[in-house]
C-alpha cells in the first residue's frame, strides 16, 4: 500500500496520540460532588449492597435490587439536601460570605493552594469566631446563673 492510501483512511499516528490524550484526560478528571456523595452513601451502606444481584433470575431478585436502588437514592437525596442547606447558610450569612471571600483571596495569592487549605488559613487568622464563642459562652453562663437563682 502506498502512503497516499494510508492517509486517506483518516488514521494517522497523530490521530492516535490525540485520542490517547483525550482518554488520559477523562481518567484524570476528578469525580463530581454528586458522584462523591453517591460513593460515600454506597460505602456507608456497603452491607446492603451485598444483597444486590447483578443478574437477577427471579422476581424477588428484581424487587430486592429495586429496593436497594430506591434506598440508596433516598439516602443520596438526603445528603444532597444537607449540602444544599449548608450552601444556603453560606449565601445568607454575611460573616460566612466574608470568610469565603477571604479564602478566595488566599487562592488568588497562591494558585497552588487547595480551597480547603485556604479556608483553614483564613479560619486560623479570623478572630470573629473566637469573639463569637466568647460572647455565646458568656451569654450561656449568664442564662445558667439566672436559672439557678430562680430555682433557689
Amino acid at each position: 500500500m502506498n502512503r497516499q492510501y494510508e492517509d486517506d483512511d483518516g488514521i494517522t499516528e497523530d490521530d492516535d496520540v490525540v485520542e490517547d490524550d483525550v482518554e488520559e484526560e477523562d481518567d484524570d478528571e476528578e469525580e463530581s460532588p454528586l458522584e462523591s456523595i453517591i460513593k460515600a452513601v454506597m460505602a456507608e451502606f456497603h452491607d446492603i449492597l451485598k444483597n444486590y444481584v447483578s443478574d437477577p433470575r427471579s422476581p424477588d431478585d428484581v424487587s430486592e435490587n429495586d429496593a436497594i436502588k430506591k434506598f440508596i437514592k433516598l439516602k443520596v437525596r438526603g445528603k444532597v439536601m444537607e449540602s444544599f442547606e449548608c450552601r444556603q447558610q453560606w449565601e445568607d450569612d454575611e460573616k460566612l460570605k466574608k470568610l469565603f471571600q477571604a479564602a478566595k483571596n488566599e487562592i488568588k495569592k497562591d494558585p497552588d493552594l487547595e480551597p480547603m487549605d485556604a479556608m483553614k488559613h483564613v479560619l486560623r487568622k479570623d478572630n470573629d469566631i473566637t469573639d463569637l464563642i466568647e460572647q455565646i459562652v458568656e451569654e450561656e453562663l449568664e442564662y445558667d446563673d439566672g436559672e439557678e437563682e430562680v430555682e433557689d
